[in-house]
């Protein structure tokens, strides 16, 4: 996992205000660059793009306010640490401001 890669990113037109209107976020990995996304939206109308470095991401899985993940070697839960009444505008964990990311094998 030494080869880091740079990516760039562009969103589609509309994106922002779809994932607002449906008050979510969006997750995917990259096996190819050893990342994880997550994008959400910035209260400033730009899109809040986050990602993390992984030993090869492969799935994902969403369970309540958890996010599943598998790697080469271990499988990763991140869990959603916002408190009761936070907005979500700024994703930089799953949904939330801060994440607990531990090998759950």
């Amino acid at each position: 996992m030494t080869d880091l890669q740079t990516v760039a990113m562009q969103g589609s037109t509309g994106l922002w205000h779809w994932l607002q209107a449906m008050r979510i976020s969006i997750g995917f990995t990259t096996y190819q660059t050893n990342r994880l996304f997550l994008v959400g939206c910035k209260a400033d109308v730009r899109l809040a793009v986050n990602e993390r470095l992984f030993d090869k991401p492969m799935g994902l899985y969403v369970d309540g306010n958890r996010l599943v993940m598998t790697t080469r070697y271990a499988i990763w839960q991140l869990e959603n640490r916002l408190g009761t009444g936070e907005p979500m505008w700024i994703v930089t964990g799953f949904m939330c401001p801060v994440s607990v990311t531990r090998p759950v094998i």
